[in-house]
C-alpha cells in the first residue's frame, strides 16, 4: 500500500482546527498535563505492532506526520516510533538516520551526512515521495525547538 502524498491544506487545517477546539475546551488543564497525556497516548499507539489494522489508520498516520513538526523532542520521537511501526518500505531503510535526528548529540552530524539532493544516491527516487515530508517536518520541529530555546535563554 502506497502512502498518500503530503497533506492537503484543508486536511492539515482540519487536523489543526480539531486540536485547537480541544485545547479551547480543556483550557482549564495546564499545558504540561496535556503534553503528558499526548505522550501517554502516543506510547500506547507506539506499542501497536500492526497499526494498519486499526480503525482510521490513515488518519492516525497523518496525525503522526503533523506531530513530527512539534518542537518537543519526546513527542517527535514517539511519533517517529509510531510511523516506523507502519513498516513502509520507503521509510524503514532510513530508520537510523531519522532516529539520529531526534537525538541531541547526533543531530548535527546526521544533518550534515544526510544528502537529500535529487542527484544524490543516498535516498532512492521511489522513496522520496513518502520520506521527504516526514524528514522535513522532523527537521523543522527540531529547528523550531532550538529557536524557542534561544529566545527563552535571551529572555532570562
Amino acid at each position: 500500500m502506497a502512502l498518500q502524498g503530503p497533506l492537503t491544506p484543508t486536511e492539515s487545517e482540519n487536523i489543526s482546527s480539531t486540536g485547537d477546539e480541544c485545547t479551547k475546551k480543556e483550557s482549564a488543564l495546564p499545558i504540561k498535563v496535556v503534553k503528558k497525556r499526548l505522550e501517554m497516548f502516543l506510547k500506547v499507539l507506539a506499542a501497536v505492532n500492526s497499526p494498519r489494522q486499526l480503525y482510521l489508520h490513515q488518519l492516525l498516520y497523518a496525525v503522526y506526520v503533523v506531530l513530527l513538526s512539534k518542537p518537543e523532542v519526546s513527542i517527535a520521537k514517539l511519533c517517529l516510533t509510531c510511523l516506523l511501526e507502519y513498516k513502509h518500505e520507503s521509510i524503514v531503510p532510513y530508520k537510523a538516520a531519522l532516529v539520529n535526528l531526534t537525538v541531541e548529540k547526533e543531530f548535527r552530524n546526521e544533518l550534515v551526512a544526510l544528502d537529500v539532493s535529487a542527484s544524490s544516491e543516498m535516498i532512492q527516487h521511489s522513496h522520496r515521495r513518502d520520506l521527504i515530508p516526514a524528514l522535513v517536518r522532523l527537521v523543522y520541529g527540531r529547528f523550531s525547538a532550538k529557536s524557542d530555546w534561544k529566545v527563552n535563554r535571551i529572555a532570562r
